[in-house]
């Protein structure tokens, strides 16, 4: 990893974090624009750059930064009802990122890849809510699947960055 793939990753921690801010809350689960930032990482770093931005992300959370929704940081957040969305990223953006170099790097196949941050968000996301709350995991993943659309448009904005990001690494 080269210095402008590590800047590249600590701007796109950053634009996560940022994405967190921009929430609003509906029940347990907030809407954010967290998943931008994941998806982006994907297609715009390489798989294990993509792997270190979402750490970070995590760890400056842990730590007690309010990196998370709600300018909210610490484990509490981390180990709650939604921590699995957040657990959940590091996953999301290696699988985009190696998807991404598989199918190639014109917007459809980013857009492609970049859907794949959806499912991997839902599942661990839903499995996390479903244990902690103590609801049937089918009634958290529908709670979840409320954001569907909302997160399609977040994968087309990322994959419309994306291009943009990488031109910065050349």
């Amino acid at each position: 990893m080269n210095s402008r793939e590590m800047v590249l990753g600590a701007i796109i921690t950053a634009l996560t974090a940022i994405g967190a801010q921009l929430s609003v809350f509906l029940g347990e689960v907030p809407f954010t624009f967290q998943l931008v930032g994941v998806a982006l990482a994907g297609m715009a770093l390489l798989p294990r750059a993509a792997l270190m931005s979402m750490l970070a992300y995590i760890v400056l959370g842990l730590v007690g930064v309010p990196v998370f929704a709600g300018l909210r940081g610490g484990p509490g957040i981390v180990l709650g009802p939604t921590g699995g969305f957040i657990l959940s990223m590091p996953l999301a953006a290696v699988a985009v990122s190696l998807l991404t170099r598989r199918l190639g790097a014109d917007t459809k196949a980013r857009i492609l890849a970049g859907m794949v941050t959806i499912p991997v968000m839902y599942f661990f996301g839903s499995l996390q809510m479903s244990l902690i709350l103590g609801w049937r995991w089918d009634v958290a993943m529908v709670a979840t699947l409320q954001f569907f659309v909302f997160d399609v448009v977040k994968v087309l904005l990322a994959a419309t960055m994306a291009r943009s990001m990488r031109l910065m690494l050349r």
